[in-house]
């Protein structure tokens, strides 16, 4: 895959998605269906949330705080 399939996350989307950080990095959730988006490719996962921040996506500490975005 290419980072452009990704281009929702941080385009059409970007509000339904936050980044939840975890002990190794991100997780990417949507708040709207409760699901994450799992990349296997870590460099590629690297890119599509280093995209996601420069876009401005929201970054929270723990799920807890969702309930506050």
């Amino acid at each position: 895959m290419k980072i452009d399939e990704y281009s929702y996350l941080w385009d059409e989307e970007k509000n339904n998605h936050v980044l939840i950080r975890a002990k190794k990095g991100y997780a990417i959730y949507n708040k709207s269906n409760s699901l994450v988006t799992i990349i296997e490719d870590n460099v590629l996962a690297a890119a599509v949330i280093d995209k996601m921040i420069e876009s401005g996506v929201k970054v929270c500490d723990s799920f807890s705080e969702l309930d506050n975005k």
